[in-house]
């Protein structure tokens, strides 16, 4: 399960609209933000290796403490 608020605090302290963001992905706004919501709890390993490369984290970082 991704870590969403870790995502999000990162795209307001980079200044990274979720609009730029999800066309670095290759997903919709609506995709995102569903992601970003919690609606979906697992967007795929393919994405959120994206997402970590993107954003210059590690994927662990990405995920949720259990």
């Amino acid at each position: 399960m991704l870590d969403v608020e870790k995502i999000i605090i990162i795209l307001i302290s980079r200044k990274i609209s979720q609009y730029k963001f999800s066309k670095v992905l290759g997903i919709s706004t609506g995709h995102l933000s569903n992601i970003l919501s919690g609606k979906i709890s697992d967007p795929g390993f393919g994405l959120v290796c994206k997402m970590a490369d993107f954003l210059e984290v590690s994927i662990d970082s990405l995920k949720m403490k259990e």
